[in-house]
């Protein structure tokens, strides 16, 4: 573990200040309104605020995943107010003490204190984390709540304590991205590969999971009494997994459900169901976020034409991947500013539009080389009994493999990127102090750190 000077903490208040600042500037100074997503995301808070009830037009709904607008809404409950400025200073909040657990989790990942230092610098100044706290939607809730949790790996206190907060936090991060229902197990898988201490691995599994179903099902019955189904968390999983794998998606991209070519079977199914084929695309929206019933025939199509149609499941999988990943920062753009921003510096200027993109595609190209030399230390510790993974090549590998196979297999868009983006500078860090470690081993004589199983115990 690296050692922090005086100075060296001094420096890392400096810049997290300074990123608290230009996120400040940037809710101030950019003004944004709620749109698509966000927009009904606004409106639902606000129904929690006033109604108490996770309902939008009059009608209770768990098309999207509940935990930001149930945590959005009784914040509005808190302070009196379901203003715009409310939600962005609750962002400000929560990104704020992300920075913090960030630097934690650096500090503990990081064998050299200057790149220790560099990575954090330019996580704090990321311009997705900044930009984004003007947004209404789950993306920087979201990223605490995984920071906090990759944050509990690495301390060691009470066990009882830790599990339990592991399951409270990974169930809220389940209510607010309903993919996490997998992650407790991705957190075992991790900690199975780091101490191979089984019995230890069983325990600290079933407190987690025992709390973690504290958390969630609770919704889960609230969506059995109202649809008379078993509905974990959202029912909107089939319709995203169905319009986005079909044989009419060339692009790996949202499309209107009328325009998804299906059987004359499926067709009747849905009709039955109460699609209306003769609905505008904002009305065929509404009518699915409506409509908890279209979901089955929605899954079952969509898993039966990936059976049936594995090559191009795969080819679509792979651009949903680019689309996430390799498309730049185009979302700051759509999602963290409106139209009336068009005459401020950040359009006029092209060059914050090509640093914006360069960031995310290095990232990026980081996280995905990272993710190829480390996999092979992976299989090998996941078959070798006696061969553990260090949390510095476990967290950062199997974290961005579970971020990429979401968009692979569901659906790709540039925001899906940004929970993971303090993992894939992590990465983009971790490659430059490999290569200066073995340019000091073969051109200066000097003593390395390496050795041929750099990631292992």
């Amino acid at each position: 573990m690296i050692t922090l000077s005086k100075k060296n903490k001094i420096y890392l208040l400096l810049i997290t200040l300074i990123g608290i600042f230009l996120r400040i500037l940037w809710i101030t100074k950019i003004n944004c309104v709620p749109i698509s997503d966000f927009e009904v995301y606004k409106k639902i808070a606000t129904n929690v605020y006033i109604h108490s009830t996770n309902s939008y037009m009059g009608v209770p709904v768990s098309f999207q995943g509940p935990g930001y607008t149930l945590i959005l809404g009784l914040v509005y409950k808190l302070v009196s107010s379901s203003s715009i400025l409310t939600a962005k200073i609750l962002n400000l909040i929560l990104s704020s003490l992300t920075l913090c657990i960030i630097m934690f989790i650096f500090y503990k990942l990081f064998r050299d204190k200057k790149i220790m230092l560099i990575a954090y610098t330019f996580m704090a100044l990321n311009p997705n984390y900044i930009a984004y706290n003007n947004v209404l939607g789950s993306e920087v809730l979201l990223t605490f709540l995984f920071a906090l949790i990759i944050s509990l790996h690495m301390i060691n206190f009470n066990i009882l304590v830790k599990h339990i907060l592991l399951g409270i936090l990974i169930g809220v991060a389940t209510l607010t991205k309903p993919q996490f229902l997998v992650y407790i197990f991705i957190f075992f898988i991790i900690e199975w590969l780091n101490s191979k201490n089984l019995k230890a691995i069983i325990k600290g599994f079933t407190i987690t999971l025992f709390f973690f179903l504290a958390v969630i099902l609770p919704w889960t019955f609230r969506n059995n009494a109202i649809y008379h189904r078993f509905i974990p968390i959202s029912y909107n999983g089939g319709y995203v997994l169905f319009i986005n794998n079909n044989s009419s998606n060339t692009t790996g991209a949202w499309m209107p459900v009328s325009k998804v070519s299906v059987s004359k079977t499926t067709k009747n199914k849905l009709i039955a169901a109460g699609f209306n084929y003769t609905s505008s695309v904002d009305e065929e929206v509404k009518e699915v976020m409506f409509n908890p019933k279209l979901e089955p025939v929605f899954k079952t199509e969509a898993v039966h034409w990936i059976l049936n149609h594995p090559f191009n499941f795969f080819k679509l999988g792979i651009k949903r991947i680019k689309n996430t990943f390799f498309n730049g920062a185009g979302d700051i753009y759509a999602w963290c500013m409106t139209a009336q921003n068009s005459n401020t510096f950040l359009v006029q200027k092209p060059i914050f539009k090509k640093l914006f993109d360069f960031n995310i595609k290095l990232l990026s190209i980081s996280g995905f080389i990272y993710i190829v030399i480390s996999i092979g230390s992976i299989f090998k510790a996941l078959i070798c009994k006696n061969v553990k993974i260090n949390y510095a090549l476990s967290i950062p590998t199997i974290n961005c493999l579970f971020f990429i196979l979401i968009p692979f297999v569901f659906e790709g868009q540039p925001r899906y990127n940004f929970p993971i983006l303090f993992m894939f500078e992590f990465c983009l860090f971790r490659l430059i102090y490999i290569c200066i470690e073995k340019f000091n081993y073969f051109f200066t004589n000097k003593q390395s750190n390496i050795h041929s199983d750099y990631f292992t115990q």
